[in-house]
């Protein structure tokens, strides 16, 4: 039940982030430069399954901070 509940806390935080936050950035236009090192960055690891990698990642990172804060 706590692993179940953590997990859910990681997917609920990648969700806030991803699909809420990020798009609302976006729209105040909070972007980088064309040519910032990050923006040159981003393009280059641009793709559909590093996108997915970095939510898995975000979720996973919130769930294990999650179950370690409640089981300390």
């Amino acid at each position: 039940m706590a692993l179940q509940s953590a997990a859910r806390k990681g997917l609920e935080a990648m969700i806030e982030l991803y699909d809420r936050a990020e798009p609302e950035l976006l729209k105040r236009g909070a972007v980088l430069d064309a040519n910032d090192p990050g923006a040159l960055l981003a393009q280059f690891s641009a793709s559909n399954q590093t996108e997915m990698d970095a939510k898995a990642a975000y979720a996973t990172l919130v769930a294990a901070k999650t179950f370690k804060e409640r089981h300390r």
